[in-house]
């Protein structure tokens, strides 16, 4: 099993897109069997992927590509962790969300992670949204690996980029991760708006709160990264 895929595996996701196929649904390497339905337009498939391993990606147009998949959680999950890899091309970031997963995507209401005017935020829906937006702009080329991380016992919402903590939030107060177990859908909210234009590879999310260590295990077993530019993001928040 490449390592990459080992690493994810060993802190058990609800559900991993690895985004290779080249035809039909995209699978969930879990083993949950949260199965994604792609577009039937807007993907190009078999892309140059993230990791050693020449596991390929997909290409999202922004316009129409995007992945639907089924509820991976009842409401009231205590904890999240969303995570994957994203290449814009070179692309000037939208002025708006760029959508990379939607773990609960109904409208108005949802947990979500994703690029908000070109910096790395999570939302998480409480009984109101509670956004955490990057303090640093993310880069625009080569593939970077980001992770969004929720707790309901401290409260708090943290961003990864490459491995590193970039921000922390202050505590929140009381919520859940899930709100209303709508399905998940990537590259694009619910509507669908807000879609993601560029290169997705290695999507998985997990009911539990992954550690800063875990997250630069999973970004070190990347072992080489194709056209790889290091992202300088700025201090943890």
């Amino acid at each position: 099993m490449p390592a990459y895929q080992s690493e994810v595996l060993a802190d058990a996701p609800i559900a991993y897109w690895r985004l290779s196929e080249l035809t039909g649904n995209a699978v969930d390497a879990s083993g949950h069997g949260h199965t994604g339905v792609v577009s039937s337009g807007g993907v190009t498939r078999g892309q140059a992927g993230a990791l050693a391993d020449g596991n390929p990606a997909m290409l999202f147009d922004g316009t129409t590509g995007r992945i639907v998949g089924d509820v991976l959680s009842a409401p009231g999950l205590p904890a999240i962790t969303i995570e994957g890899w994203i290449n814009h091309l070179g692309a000037a970031w939208g002025g708006s969300w760029e959508m990379v997963v939607c773990a609960d995507s109904t409208s108005g209401q949802g947990t979500f992670l994703g690029v908000n005017n070109g910096h790395l935020a999570l939302a998480v829906f409480r009984t109101s949204y509670f956004v955490l937006i990057a303090s640093g702009t993310m880069p625009t080329s080569g593939w970077h690996h980001v992770a969004g991380t929720w707790s309901a016992v401290d409260q708090r919402t943290r961003l990864y980029v490459d491995g590193a903590l970039t921000d922390t939030s202050a505590p929140q107060g009381p919520g859940t991760a899930i709100k209303t177990g709508a399905p998940v859908a990537l590259a694009s909210y619910s509507d669908p708006t807000n879609l993601f234009h560029g290169q997705l590879d290695e999507i998985a999310v997990y009911d539990t709160t992954l550690s800063g260590a875990r997250l630069a295990a999973h970004y070190a077993a990347r072992t080489f990264v194709p056209n790889y530019q290091p992202a300088v993001i700025g201090p943890a928040a």
